[in-house]
């Protein structure tokens, strides 16, 4: 049985998307007695992730995430730090009224659609085979060239509010590679520390 808040995500999330149902998997933890939802994307053949793209509601929390990024879309430890960190003092009304858990959930499945239309893409730094931080960028930013020129352009958003990023390029001299991914495998890109195009095995190998 899922718990209370896996299904009242389940309800929305199927109602407006009932082919997702197919992708979904009811999992548990060890200290659980109740299930949370997992909903885990095919991964499209040519595509290149070391996560496929997925919904979770571990933790009594949705969280989008593909191949090294993730982030916290809606749940009460989220909604406490956005809070807290004052960037967004309503966020807590997203657990307090349906239309704004609705609001939430309709939010998560455009985000998911903008992984899948490829206007989302995850990037993130590497010192080796040791992950180091990761981000988004955008379609726009892959087309102008903005990643190349800059190594990387780094996008820092608030899972609520994604309309306000803060974008600025990562300094730190001890990283040495950067690594874009897109859903279908379009943009995918490495770059070296200095934003040269390279040639590398995937950290997993």
């Amino acid at each position: 049985m899922l718990d209370r808040y896996s299904r009242r995500v389940a309800d929305i999330l199927f109602a407006e998307r009932p082919d997702w149902r197919s992708y979904a998997t009811f999992k548990r933890d060890s200290d659980q007695k109740l299930r949370f939802l997992q909903i885990e994307f095919p991964t499209p053949p040519k595509a290149d992730l070391l996560d496929p793209l997925y919904i979770s509601t571990w933790n009594s929390e949705i969280t989008v995430g593909m191949d090294i990024m993730h982030s916290h879309i809606m749940g009460e430890e989220t909604a406490e730090f956005l809070v807290a960190s004052g960037l967004d003092p309503e966020a807590l009304a997203l657990l307090d009224s349906d239309e704004d858990f609705e609001r939430g959930c309709a939010y998560v499945i455009a985000f998911v659609e903008e992984f899948i239309s490829e206007d989302t893409i995850v990037a993130s730094a590497w010192k080796g085979k040791s992950w180091k931080s990761s981000w988004y960028v955008t379609r726009d930013d892959m087309m102008s060239g903005a990643a190349q020129r800059e190594a990387i352009v780094r996008a820092e958003s608030s899972p609520i509010w994604p309309d306000s990023p803060n974008r600025t390029p990562p300094v730190d001299k001890a990283l040495d590679r950067y690594r874009i991914r897109s859903w279908k495998g379009t943009f995918d890109l490495d770059l070296d520390a200095f934003g040269n195009r390279v040639q590398l095995p995937s950290p997993s190998d």
